[in-house]
């Protein structure tokens, strides 16, 4: 089709900015939207809700075998970067005074779903890790 070496070149470098525009574009969260993996009251993640101006993660909520009951603060406030990813590594205490070390990641792979990880692990009461889960948060299926 295109028999002029720089014909080519020019096709596969419209090509090229096409799929990183197109990958940008896929990469912006819902400004306000609220992110889960419910299905009948099984969930990984109960909620990612995404701040009004689609900037940072403002909750990130989820319940695991090493943290049955809520946060007295939910992690939440972390910048969602251009590329559409977003992390926290911190302590957060439950209702109890436990304390729980969470490590959080996420991307959004399009404007309806994010993917990442989690782990959660304490020593007290008793030594629990939940090692890395994996999930799959969709637009709308979170529970509050």
């Amino acid at each position: 089709m295109f028999n002029s070496p720089i014909l080519r070149a020019g096709a596969a470098t419209i090509a090229t900015v096409m799929t990183i525009t197109a990958v940008a574009v896929a990469a912006a969260p819902t400004k306000g939207g609220s992110y889960g993996d419910c299905k009948l009251h099984a969930c990984k993640v109960n909620d990612i809700q995404v701040s009004k101006n689609g900037k940072t993660i403002a909750l990130f909520r989820a319940f695991t075998k090493c943290n049955l009951i809520p946060f007295t603060k939910d992690p939440g406030g972390f910048k969602i970067t251009k590329a559409g990813t977003f992390g926290f590594t911190g302590v957060k205490r439950d209702f109890n005074g436990h304390s729980v070390k969470v490590v959080i990641t996420g991307k959004f792979v399009s404007s309806k779903l994010i993917r990442g990880t989690m782990r959660y692990s304490t020593t007290a009461p008793k030594r629990c890790d939940t090692k890395t889960i994996k999930y799959a948060a969709k637009l709308g299926a979170g529970s509050l």
